[in-house]
């Protein structure tokens, strides 16, 4: 605590009290606003300031209410070297793949200004700039998009003074698998033309696929990895035909995978990689122009590319053109891969 003492004040009839103001400002006028007691002694004492520098001056009182000159003024610093309490009762509640964590608040001296909440994967973790996730004041935290698995919880409370208390019991919670879906566009796309053997087409707005005179349109996704306890469940290839007349074709037209052997802007019909292995999927009702459509692939065909780069291609075997977008279109025009990735089942 703080404490002051003054010599006892004179009056030609007796001191009956004495006024004790406080500021933070050196050099300042005792005010109504800066007053903090009134004792009959010549002595006072506070025992809860917070960390800083404090100005005192007092006022003797005499019964008839006259007062007498402000003291000289005395300066005090307080220093906090207290740290609160543990938080207790730490508690996580799961909702999909947010954690609430929530716990009792801790006590100081003076003041908690806040907590500070740390995650690891790791049981028994010592909280660092590393697992921290967030400072929340109040004592509740609400963290969102936890990967799935099983995480560790720690919470430390502080003061203004930066005192901190020792880190509370450890909690798990276990965050299940949510099924993640996934829009990708192509990162490279282009088409080969036959009649045209030597030509680039990588920064054209339209793809095509024809079989005679041959079209073979090519495709490059960045695939991701799996996110953790999910499986590849579901991929669908959403091409959306052009405004032209004829960009919409009665025959089928096959989605294979493509060896990772061209780039946009140096594929030809010359160069273009083979497509082999069965079909991922056959586009079989892409006759409307100006029409998306969603064509199913065989997810199971795509997971052993997951996590790297990967290319379709595009043809078929008849003479009716299939004309899309590129990846050069507007936004809502170009091709889409969509993957789902559903939670894998135990056991």
């Amino acid at each position: 605590g703080t404490s002051l003492s003054w010599p006892v004040g004179s009056d030609n009839v007796a001191v009956t009290d004495y006024v004790v103001y406080r500021s933070m400002v050196s050099g300042f006028v005792p005010s109504a606003a800066q007053q903090v007691a009134v004792v009959q002694q010549a002595q006072f004492t506070e025992v809860v300031l917070a960390s800083g520098s404090y100005y005192y001056r007092v006022v003797a009182r005499d019964a008839a209410g006259n007062v007498g000159a402000p003291s000289p003024e005395a300066a005090v610093t307080v220093s906090d070297v207290t740290p609160p309490t543990v938080p207790s009762a730490v508690t996580l509640t799961v909702t999909g793949s947010t954690v609430g964590v929530d716990w009792t608040a801790s006590t100081d001296d003076r003041a908690v200004s806040g907590y500070d909440v740390y995650r690891s994967a790791t049981s028994g973790f010592l909280p660092s700039d590393s697992t921290l996730i967030g400072s929340p004041a109040a004592t509740t935290f609400s963290n969102a998009a936890v990967p799935a698995g099983t995480w560790f919880y720690r919470v430390v409370a502080k003061d203004a003074s930066g005192n901190r208390s020792a880190a509370s019991v450890e909690v798990a919670a276990t965050v299940a698998a949510q099924t993640v879906v996934t829009s990708l566009i192509p990162t490279e796309d282009s088409y080969a033309n036959q009649g045209a053997a030597s030509s680039n087409y990588g920064l054209t707005s339209t793809l095509f696929s024809r079989g005679t005179s041959g079209y073979v349109s090519y495709l490059r996704f960045s695939l991701p990895a799996a996110p953790a306890g999910t499986s590849l469940t579901s991929a669908v290839l959403r091409l959306h035909t052009t405004t032209d007349l004829s960009s919409g074709s009665t025959e089928a037209h096959t989605v294979q995978v493509s060896p990772e052997t061209w780039t946009e802007t140096g594929l030809t019909w010359q160069n273009r990689p083979a497509l082999s292995g069965a079909p991922l999927g056959t586009i079989v009702a892409g006759t409307v122009v100006n029409t998306s459509y969603d064509t199913a692939l065989t997810a199971s065909g795509l997971i052993s590319l997951l996590g790297a780069p990967a290319s379709l291609g595009v043809t078929n075997t008849g003479t009716d053109s299939l004309s899309f977008w590129s990846r050069q279109a507007s936004t809502a025009l170009r091709p889409q891969l969509i993957l789902t990735f559903s939670p894998t089942p135990s056991g």
